[in-house]
């Protein structure tokens, strides 16, 4: 199982690890070696059920123990709850909307980026990557008429032409339809001060 896998690389790589104190601490949370074991078991079971890259999130917990976890309200009531390093969300997270829409996934740098999901209020969910704040590569986008799963680029569906210049095949670039954008502004992500 996930939690049995994160466990056993979690003892994996603190075994033989000295933290340099005589007295050393384990929490209720069972801390060792700079990694809160309770809590990678929950973003990994979470992670799971999001269809998230579990392996890359335990990579990332075991070799980057400067990342801090919080919880953090924004003055335009939005809720971040994650890592993050240097201030800014970086690794797994989960922001929350006033109006309700929510975001599940990895972050860089403050932005979306890596594996994510994001369900809008009104019933639109997406599934997939993301590159700095944009839906950029492989997912599938769900809506009340139905579903699309493919590429996409800065946000925007990929369609295939079936024309071939040079020696290339074509891409298309689509346009969503009025009022089916996500709506993912540069203000809604960035510095936790």
């Amino acid at each position: 199982s996930l939690v049995k896998r994160a466990e056993e690389e979690t003892r994996k790589s603190t075994q033989g690890q000295t933290t340099g104190h005589t007295n050393e601490r384990t929490s209720s949370s069972q801390e060792r070696g700079g990694v809160d074991q309770r809590l990678l078991l929950e973003q990994l079971n979470r992670a799971a059920a999001e269809g998230l890259d579990v392996k890359m999130l335990v990579e990332e917990a075991l070799t980057d123990t400067k990342k801090d976890v919080v919880s953090h309200v924004f003055e335009d009531g939005r809720r971040f709850e994650g890592r993050v390093s240097r201030g800014m969300p970086h690794g797994l997270g989960k922001m929350e909307w006033p109006n309700g829409t929510v975001y599940n996934g990895q972050y860089s740098e403050g932005r979306m980026s890596g594996e994510g999901k994001i369900e809008w209020t009104d019933g639109r969910k997406y599934v997939g990557q993301w590159l700095r704040g944009k839906i950029h590569g492989r997912g599938s986008y769900a809506n009340a008429e139905g579903t699309w799963t493919g590429e996409w680029f800065q946000g925007k569906k990929v369609l295939p032409k079936s024309t071939v210049q040079d020696g290339t095949v074509e891409s298309l670039i689509s346009k969503w339809e009025t009022g089916s954008e996500p709506v993912v502004k540069p203000s809604d992500l960035g510095r936790l001060d």
